[in-house]
């Protein structure tokens, strides 16, 4: 059926409330002439016209937007001032401890002819300290000295540890046993270097097993020995610059060895950032050439950009990044052996794979500074050394990698693209300037001119203005500058500004992308010292580009404006509305099955485009049926933490599919407005034509705002992440919002008053008041909370979520429209124990034919795709109770009352599989060894389902608990049970300390709690108690009443009684009121679901997880639709 369509000028204009066979006799008289009347075949050909040119300008104007785009994300964005990452030279690594006098000499005169001026010599503490306290630095002393009299600077690298700091029977690349000593080791070694040695660089590799013990790697451990070493060399060195270890590049995640991008991770979320200036990386090319693309399992040159990635992605965009080894393996140097490890490339290719680099760097990476080779002399080396193909020299011949250094690299007078100082070489002083790291001052009288050279296309030039006369005439290339103002053919300049402010000024743009030189003559401003330094960049010139863009745009518009024109005046909306239809006609099993298969296209897609195209196909699959949309929401639950990479963030399915069916319901609430729809006929008390709404204005405009939020989000252009942020979560936030509200918009106009005048008379009003205050009391929570940004994320995904879930589930009936049968209610509950069975599936196969799981107490547990397995045990005793209640007494009749019974068949083939079902989550449940499911939760279900069924029922649920106990009891170990029942030690001993210290935050915040998701850092940080400091990292207090007071204050347990003691005030009576039935046999299910849930959150989590909030008001939601719908059912 359609939306019955009443054009007013048939009507006199009014509006009318019709009945059933008014209805039917306008859609008689009215609307078939309407469908049938003929329409000039002039008219098809403008449509066709302007349809045809709207489809080109739409294609012309992707391809000029994506080429904009492309353009513009190839080039770096412009950086703060950085004097680390200014210093553009060259070093290598070299051990010369064990060169003579002569030969020390010879090959810092060599590195000196080959522009190197940065030595990366090895200290090693195993051999400087032997015996505690007695040091040997005689050879050490000797390459000091030398490197300073041929201008080299020294990083100073401090690597191993001597036998009488390490373990027993460890290998030299061991940590020490007490850090202190690694730190006073370091206080030495810059009390004696300070002045001579500009750089510390604390271990190296420390990712990798070798180089830490042949133990598991530890990115903490390393932050803290890190730390120690930094603190003693600033104590003796305050001006010292100190890089992290070179991180060794590698795919692997742990634990033996872990990638660079992960290990720097941890140590950001160690905060072991305030103990480092620089980050150090190998990124070796190995077989690739340099110009390959970045990518997490892939080796190569341009690896270096995903640790920048990991860098900014935790605020830390002003830290430079340092090259202390890389390099292609050349042929002939190595073994064959040796090779297969490390592949090697061709001597030219080596050659030209490293100019190659070198180019690349200093084009793209304004965040980079010294790029230091891994190897000097292959001839110092053993023949089984795998450094060997790496030298730059081998006695006194240049290797191909040293050629490659001489072809691509650029004299440090010259500035690349990146922030420079007012001291840095490229700037050539004319005059009697003065120059500090501070700026540089205009001498009083001429000359006072600077010469900058540089490579790029864009020069700005950073300036100190001032409340001083004070002009700079500035040329380049001999010609004006062509970003500034000009008098008589000069460009010039203005210092004055009375607000003292520091400014970075244009001085060139759009130049030809090579070497230009920049020449700046200073009038005034004498002793103001106004120049601070220069920027270089390299930018897209998209002008013709984003001028045809804005064309096009304009050109759009108008051909969209006549589409409109001409798509009024045709039969359309009949015709849409009956294609919908018939789709809507297919069948629950088919459209879910489409609806699945979308959802998984859409899931497994490489890349973004794939991934887009198979979210375009979720939308045109859910568009006529969002209430299967809200099903797969339920289905996707258990998998929230697989998420979906998607415009460089990473996003669950859930939220995905979430805020599809919310943008579903807002355009399905506009089509219905102009007449185009899929459900049954308006009901009788609606207004037709349907009238727009306050609800309606306002979900547009939540639309529009996420729709500029999603643009802030993917544009490269974003100007901070903060905003690139903010945008996100303008999305992900305000689509939900605008979804509800069009369907509370669709549900007044159903009522016929235009707004939710009978909202009250509802049976699940109370539950609906207990959501709304949840988010409310949340949102004030995350707002006063220490840790906003925390609690925020929490508030977004869990809360926020859960209840667009819920209200979505309230408002959205079998095929959008507005009443929400019981048949319709089940589908989404239905779909969540599918998802349930499928994640106890895949944990049984993970316990039998993998090694993923976790041994705890003697046991090995079952994960699933969770990190613990106490967390899987949530999710299935939720799921278990609901199928056992289906399976015993929902197969026997019909579903609902006046449904044909099913036939013996179709009974036999639900048995079976439910059967199935129940005895997969069982089993995974058994096997996460969960003692608060296999002792509270399961218990609890099974003993109110006997009380309710009656006497019988309970005799047998007694007998199932006894013989399950009795089971499950020697499979839990003794070491696990004895853990449960000491008080003073063990788990017991830990949670009754838990519940103290949670008692006392609540005491000490009581009105709004610590906020969502800040337990963690309230508890370990403040009421960790004394003797239970063994497990500080707990994030919630493993009680449903704390977890709520903590989080949200007395406000929250409030809220917490509301909705249960309402959900139990309304489904008691409701399961008494129903006929016997799937529909009550699931009802009954899902109460016995709620007490597993409540009985196990007396000792775990109940609420604040994604899928736990989820499956919460799904059966809220649940109870309270088949509620609305059993108001009339008779009673049983």
């Amino acid at each position: 059926m359609r939306w019955l369509i009443v054009p007013e000028a048939r009507t006199g204009g009014k509006r009318h409330s019709v009945s059933q066979g008014q209805r039917h006799m306008w859609y008689t008289r009215t609307m078939l002439p309407t469908v049938t009347s003929r329409v000039p075949r002039r008219s098809y050909g403008l449509l066709l016209t302007c349809l045809a040119l709207l489809l080109a300008l739409l294609a012309v104007g992707a391809w000029l937007g994506l080429r904009v785009y492309r353009q513009s994300a190839a080039f770096p964005a412009p950086l703060a001032l950085m004097p680390l990452a200014a210093d553009k030279s060259y070093g290598v690594t070299a051990d010369l401890s064990g060169l003579s006098p002569a030969e020390r000499d010879a090959a810092l005169l060599r590195m000196g002819d080959l522009s190197i001026r940065w030595l990366r010599q090895p200290f090693p503490w195993s051999e400087i300290e032997p015996r505690r306290g007695e040091f040997n630095w005689s050879p050490w002393d000797d390459v000091v000295a030398a490197a300073k009299r041929h201008g080299l600077r020294i990083v100073a690298v401090l690597d191993t540890s001597p036998p009488w700091a390490r373990p027993p029977e460890t290998p030299p690349h061991t940590p020490p046993t007490e850090l202190a000593d690694i730190g006073a080791f370091a206080r030495a070694l810059a009390e004696r270097y300070g002045d001579r040695v500009e750089a510390y660089q604390v271990w190296d590799e420390p990712n990798l097993s070798t180089h830490w013990g042949n133990r598991y790697v530890e990115p903490r451990g390393y932050a803290r020995l890190l730390r120690e070493a930094a603190i003693s060399i600033r104590q003796a060195d305050p001006a010292a610059t100190i890089l992290t270890a070179a991180l060794a590049p590698t795919v692997e995640r742990g634990p033996l060895n872990l990638n660079e991008m992960d290990f720097l991770d941890q140590l950001y979320r160690s905060h072991a950032d305030e103990w480092f200036d620089v980050v150090a990386i190998q990124p070796y090319g190995f077989a690739a050439s340099p110009d390959q693309p970045p990518a997490t399992g892939v080796l190569n040159f341009r690896r270096a950009a995903l640790v920048r990635q990991t860098m900014v992605a935790h605020d830390d965009g002003e830290t430079p990044v340092w090259i202390t080894g890389f390099g292609w393996r050349a042929e002939g140097l190595i073994s064959s052996a040796d090779a297969a490890l490390w592949p090697a490339v061709k001597p030219i290719e080596q050659q030209e794979f490293t100019a190659g680099a070198i180019a690349l760097a200093r084009s793209e990476w304004p965040w980079l500074g010294p790029i230091l080779f891994a190897a000097w002399d292959a001839d110092l080396m053993e023949p089984d050394d795998p450094r060997r193909g790496l030298a730059l020299v081998e006695r006194d011949i240049h290797l191909p990698s040293a050629a490659g250094l001489r072809a691509a690299a650029v004299d440090d007078r010259v500035a690349t693209v990146g922030t420079y100082p007012a001291t840095h070489p490229s700037g050539r002083y004319t005059g009697d300037w003065r120059v500090s790291a501070a700026g540089a001052d205009v001498p009083r009288h001429p000359p006072a001119t600077l010469t900058i050279e540089f490579e790029g296309t864009r020069f700005d030039l950073l300036v100190r203005r001032g409340d001083y006369k004070g002009f700079l005439y500035v040329t380049v290339d001999g010609q004006a500058a062509n970003q500034l103002p000009q008098q008589d053919g000069r460009a010039y300049l203005v210092l004055f500004d009375p607000l003292e402010a520091t400014a970075g000024v244009t001085l060139a743009r759009y130049l030809p992308d090579g070497r230009h030189k920049v020449v700046i003559e200073a009038e005034g401003g004498w002793y103001q010292w106004p120049i601070v330094g220069w920027r270089v960049q390299r930018e897209a010139d998209v002008r013709t580009e984003v001028v045809l863009l804005i064309l096009v745009g304009l050109l759009t518009l108008a051909a969209g404006v006549g589409l409109l024109w001409q798509v009024r005046r045709m039969p359309w909306r009949s015709g849409l509305s009956e294609v919908l239809s018939r789709y809507a006609r297919l069948g629950t099993p088919l459209q879910l099955v489409l609806i699945v298969a979308a959802a998984a296209a859409f899931y497994l897609a490489p890349g973004t485009l794939p991934s887009l195209a198979g979210l375009a196909l979720m939308f045109v699959a859910v568009l006529p049926l969002p209430d299967l949309g809200l099903a797969l929401v339920g289905f996707s639950l258990p998998f929230f933490l697989l998420p979906k990479s998607l415009v460089g963030r990473t996003i669950s399915l859930t939220e995905v599919t979430l805020i599809l069916v919310a943008l579903v319901v807002v355009i399905r609430r506009a089509l219905g407005l102009v007449g185009v729809g899929v459900t049954a006929l308006p009901p009788a008390t609606a207004t037709w034509p349907p009238r727009v709404t306050g609800l309606d204005g306002t979900a547009w405009l939540l639309t529009g705002l996420a729709a500029v939020g999603t643009l802030v989000t993917v544009l490269p252009f974003t100007p901070s992440d903060w905003l690139r942020e903010a945008g996100a979560n303008a999305t992900l936030m305000l689509l939900p919002l605008a979804g509800i509200l069009a369907a509370g918009a669709g549900a007044a106009a159903d009522s016929g008053t235009g707004r939710h005048g009978h909202w009250r008379g509802t049976p699940a009003w109370q539950i609906d008041v207990g959501v709304a205050g949840l988010v409310a009391l949340a949102l004030i929570a995350s707002l006063v909370a220490d840790n906003i940004a925390v609690a925020f994320q929490e508030f977004h995904v869990v809360v926020w979520d859960a209840a667009a879930f819920y209200a979505l589930l309230r408002l959205v009936g079998r095929g959008g429209g507005r009443h929400v049968t019981a048949s319709a209610a089940r589908v989404p509950l239905v779909a969540f124990l599918a998802g349930a069975t499928l994640m106890a599936a895949y944990a049984i196969y993970q316990f039998f034919g993998t090694d993923e799981t976790i041994t705890a107490e003697g046991v090995r547990r079952a994960l699933g795709t969770y990190g613990s397995p106490n967390n899987l045990a949530l999710l299935l005793d939720r799921a278990a109770p609901v199928l056992f209640a289906w399976l015993a007494f929902g197969t026997r009749c019909a579903a609902d009352p006046g449904d044909a019974p099913p036939s013996r068949r179709w009974r036999r083939r639900l048995r079976i599989g439910l059967g199935l079902a129940l005895v997969i989550v069982l089993a995974a449940l058994i096997l996460t060894f969960s003692r608060g499911a296999l002792l509270l939760g399961l218990p609890a279900a099974l003993l109110f389902i006997g009380l309710v069924r009656g006497r019988r029922m309970l005799g047998a649920a007694l007998a199932l608990v006894a013989a399950a106990a009795g089971g499950i009891v020697p499979l839990l170990g003794t070491e696990r049970l004895q853990s449960l029942t000491t008080t003073d030690s063990g788990t017991g001993f830990f949670r009754l300390r838990l519940w103290e210290s949670a008692w006392t935050m609540l005491h000490d915040h009581p009105w709004f709690g610590v906020g969502p998701d800040n337990f963690l850092y309230q508890y370990r940080t403040r009421y960790l108690l004394p003797d239970a400091w063994q497990e500080p990292n707990l994030s919630h207090p493993h009680n449903l009443v704390l977890d709520f007071g903590t989080r949200l204050g007395i406000g929250g347990i409030a809220i917490l009684i509301w909705l249960v003691v309402s959900f139990w005030r309304l489904a008691l009576p409701l399961y008494r009121r129903l006929p016997e039935g799937e529909t009550r046999a699931l009802v009954l299910g899902v109460m016995a679901s709620m007490a597993a849930t409540l009985a196990h959150g007396l000792v775990d989590q109940t609420f604040f997880l994604v899928d736990l909030a989820g499956i919460f008001c799904l059966m809220l939601a649940f109870v309270a639709n088949v509620a609305g719908d059993s108001r009339s059912a008779p009673a049983n």
